[in-house]
C-alpha cells in the first residue's frame, strides 16, 4: 500500500487498484512459443522448441484470448510499480492492447511470477528432452547396430568329432543366435550366473560353438545352477566332462556337486564325490610333485593325497617350465621328457625344481629297447629277455615286431608269417628302427615301479594285470579283466637291480614290465626310465604316498 501511495503521488500517473494475481490462463501457447532472448531471459530460444522466425507473428497478435479481461483492467490501472517490473523483464514488442504494449499489460498483471513460471516450464521441457535423448542413446547402444572401427571376426569353428558327444557345432545355430559378433568370456560368466540349470548347460554348448573353451569358472557356475535346482546327476556329469576335457577342477566344483546330489537325494553320487574330495588330502590345492607331460593321469594321481599333479604340457621341448614354488618335484612320464630332464638338469634346478635324474646315457640304455637288449648281452643277462631275431626268416611265429622307441603299444604288431613280417618291415622300417622278438604268451602281466638311488632299489610296488587273451600286445585288441597288488621275489629284484647298476647307476623312478614262462622264469620285455601308468592308476594310494615320502627323505 505504501508503494502504491508513493507511485500515485507522482505527476502523470493515475491511481488504480492493484490487479489480482494472474491465473494459469495467462501463460498460453504463444507465450511459451516466444523466443526467450526476446524477453531478456538467460535461456536460449531453442529450448522452447521454436525458432525466432516462427514466433515473430505471434508477438504481433493481440493477446485477447490469453489475457482476456485482465488486459482491460491493466489499461485502467497501469500501476508504475507493476508496469516497471514487467517492462524491464518482458519489453521488446510494438504490439498494443488499448494503447499499451500487450506484454506490458501482461507483465503488469504477472510481474515476476510470469518470469518464474516461464523459467520453470522451460526447465522442465529441457529436462524432459534431455531424458529422452539419454534413453534414445542408451537404446541405440543396446539394441542398435554396433559401431566399431573394424568388424569383429567370428571365432573359427572347432573340428567336428563324431565320437565326441560334446561336439555340437552348428553354423545355422550360431548365425541365428548371435549374428556376426561373438560374446566375450566375461559375458558368458554373467549369463551363467543368472541362468537356471538348463540354460547353464545350453550356454556351455554355445561357448564351444563360439570357439570359447569353458574353463573352471564356467563349469563352477553351471554346477552351482544344478545345485540350486537339486540336479545331482547333471552336476556329476559336468565333473566327468571336466576330467574328460582336461579342465581344472577344484574343491568348489566338488562341494557344489555334492550339494546338488544331497538336495536331489542322490546319496550314492554324493558319497562317491565326497570320498574323492577327501582323498585329495587336507590341502587340495597344494602341489608338491608334478609329472610331465600331461597324459590324463591327473585324476588318479590327485587321489594319492600328497599333492601330485599331471597338468604340465612340457614334453621336453621348448621353454623350460616354471615351478609353482621352490622345492617342487618334477617327474618325467615319457622317455623323451626323461632325456630332456637329464640334459637340462642344472637349468631346472636353478629355476627351483627338485629332480631325481642321472646321466643321459643311462636313460638311453634303459629306454631304448634295442640298446636295452645290447645292455643285457653285455651284462650276461640276455636269458631274462625274450629271444631277439635279426631276420624274419629265423623267427619263430607268432612273434612281435615293435619300434625300438615308443610307448603304449604304438606300431607294435603280432606277426604270424614271414611274409607279414617283411611287409611290416618294408612300410615301418623306413621311418623307425624296428626289433623282432619272441612273443611271451599268457593272460597275466606284471608291472613293477622302483624308486632308485644310483642303481640301488629303495622302494618298490608291483601290480599284476589279468587280460582276456593269451596272445596280445597291450593295449591293442585286448581287455583288462582285473588287477591286484602283489609282492616281488627277492631274486627278481636283484635281477632288476643288476640292469640299473649296469646301465650306469639309475636314479629316480622307473618301471619294469615282465611275464613268467611256464617254468617260472622271469622274462623282462621292456624297462621304462620314467614314472609308469601303474604308479598313476593302479598302485594302492598308500603305497604311492609312501614311495613319494621316501623320495623326500633320501633326496633332501
Amino acid at each position: 500500500k505504501r508503494s502504491s501511495a508513493r507511485s500515485c503521488s507522482r505527476p502523470g500517473l493515475h491511481r488504480h487498484p492493484r490487479p489480482e494475481r494472474p491465473g494459469p490462463t495467462m501463460l498460453g501457447p504463444a507465450w511459451l512459443a516466444a523466443p526467450a532472448e526476446g524477453y531478456g531471459l538467460p535461456l536460449p530460444g531453442v529450448l522452447l522448441g521454436r525458432s525466432r522466425a516462427a514466433t515473430a507473428p505471434l508477438l504481433q497478435r493481440p493477446r485477447a484470448s490469453a489475457v482476456g479481461g485482465a488486459a482491460e483492467a491493466s489499461s485502467r490501472a497501469g500501476g508504475r510499480a507493476s508496469g516497471s517490473c514487467c517492462s524491464g523483464a518482458f519489453g521488446g514488442s510494438s504490439s498494443c492492447v488499448q494503447g499499451r504494449p500487450w506484454h506490458e499489460e501482461v507483465g503488469s498483471l504477472a510481474g515476476g511470477s510470469a518470469a518464474i513460471a516461464l523459467l520453470t516450464l522451460a526447465s522442465r521441457s529441457f529436462m524432459k528432452r534431455r531424458r529422452r535423448s539419454k534413453k534414445a542413446k542408451l537404446a541405440l547402444a543396446v539394441f542398435g547396430p554396433t559401431m566399431l572401427a573394424e568388424p569383429v571376426p567370428v571365432s573359427p569353428a572347432p573340428p567336428y568329432d563324431p565320437d565326441d558327444p560334446f561336439s555340437d557345432w552348428s553354423f545355422d545355430k550360431q548365425n541365428e543366435a548371435y549374428g556376426p559378433v561373438a560374446l566375450e568370456l566375461a559375458s558368458y560368466y554373467t549369463l551363467l550366473a543368472a541362468s537356471d540349470w538348463e540354460g547353464a548347460l545350453k550356454l556351455l554348448g554355445d561357448m564351444r560353438n563360439e570357439g570359447h573353451q569353458p574353463d573352471t569358472v564356467s563349469y563352477n557356475l553351471a554346477v552351482k545352477a544344478c545345485r540350486k535346482a537339486g540336479k545331482g546327476q547333471e552336476a556329476h556329469d559336468l565333473i566327468e566332462e571336466m576330467w574328460l576335457k582336461n579342465v581344472e577342477t577344484d574343491a568348489i566344483t566338488y562341494r557344489e556337486a555334492i550339494g546338488a546330489c544331497q538336495k536331489g537325494m542322490e546319496w550314492e553320487l554324493a558319497q562317491k564325490l565326497s570320498d574323492e574330495l577327501r582323498d585329495w588330502g587336507p590341502d587340495p590345492h597344494w602341489v608338491n610333485y608334478h609329472a610331465a607331460p600331461r597324459l590324463a593321469w591327473d585324476r588318479p594321481m590327485r587321489r594319492a593325497g600328497v599333492g601330485i599333479r599331471n597338468i604340465i604340457r612340457w614334453n621336453g621341448r621348448g621353454k623350460l617350465p616354471d615351478p609353482p614354488h621352490a622345492g617342487c618335484w618334477l617327474f618325467p612320464t615319457q622317455e623323451d621328457t626323461a632325456l630332456a630332464v637329464s640334459e637340462h638338469a642344472a637349468a631346472l634346478r636353478e629355476k627351483g625344481w627338485k629332480i631325481a635324474t642321472c646321466s643321459w646315457e643311462t636313460i638311453a640304455k634303459l629306454g631304448n629297447k634295442k640298446r636295452f637288449h645290447q645292455l643285457a648281452c653285455d651284462l650276461g643277462l640276455e636269458g631274462y629277455l625274450p629271444k631277439h631275431y635279426r631276420d624274419p626268416c629265423y623267427a619263430k611265429y607268432p612273434c612281435v615286431m615293435k619300434p625300438a622307441e615308443g610307448t603304449w603299444g604304438k606300431n607294435t604288431f603280432i606277426l604270424w608269417s614271414e611274409e607279414e613280417a617283411r611287409a611290416k618291415s618294408y612300410y615301418l622300417g623306413q621311418e623307425k628302427e624296428l626289433i623282432t622278438q619272441e612273443l611271451i604268451t599268457g593272460p597275466m602281466e606284471y608291472s613293477t615301479s622302483l624308486l632308485c638311488l644310483h642303481g640301488e632299489i629303495l622302494d618298490w610296488a608291483c601290480t599284476r594285470y589279468t587280460y582276456n587273451k593269451n596272445e596280445y600286445v597291450w593295449p591293442n585288441n585286448v581287455e583288462e579283466i582285473g588287477n591286484d597288488h602283489v609282492s616281488v621275489k627277492k631274486e627278481h629284484l636283484e635281477i632288476m637291480q643288476k640292469f640299473l647298476v649296469g646301465a650306469g647307476g639309475f636314479t629316480g623312478i622307473c618301471n619294469f614290465n615282465y611275464k613268467f614262462r611256464e617254468n617260472g622264469e622271469i622274462v623282462i620285455f621292456e624297462s621304462n626310465p620314467r614314472m609308469g601308468g601303474d604308479f598313476a592308476w593302479d598302485i594302492p594310494r598308500p603305497r604311492a604316498k609312501g614311495m613319494l615320502a621316501k623320495l623326500d627323505f633320501y633326496f633332501k
